[in-house]
């Protein structure tokens, strides 16, 4: 899977999750944000973001492990990336994956209310 395809889907999944999402994140005094992008936090819109592309393009998943959430990075186990892409080597008796993309989402937010 090569950079141009993970953008491209990327972009799309985040505009069909906008549309449709049913996330009601809630203000701290309780109060429910209009539903969409804006309001959803970082973990909601990445699980969301990758089980549209599952749904919508599973042949750029095969095997279906090939992308993943919330893993550990190597060096530090507390520290996890947002999605792995791993490629995978299928041998006679075992299959062996390597790690080929960790991407990191990161949420951008006005602060105020203006």
């Amino acid at each position: 899977m090569d950079v141009n395809l993970v953008a491209l889907r990327f972009i799309e999944a985040l505009k069909y999750v906008d549309d449709h999402t049913t996330t009601v994140t809630h203000s701290r005094a309780g109060d429910p944000y209009l539903q969409g992008i804006q309001s959803m936090n970082e973990r909601d819109t990445v699980d969301e973001v990758v089980e549209y592309w599952k749904s919508t393009y599973p042949t750029d998943f095969v095997p279906p492990k090939v992308c993943l959430t919330e893993q550990p990075y190597p060096e530090s186990k507390a520290k996890k990336a947002d999605i792995l892409f791993d490629s995978y080597v299928v041998e006679v008796d075992k299959t062996e994956s390597k790690t080929k993309w960790a991407i990191e989402a990161k949420r951008f937010q006005f602060v105020g209310d203006n």
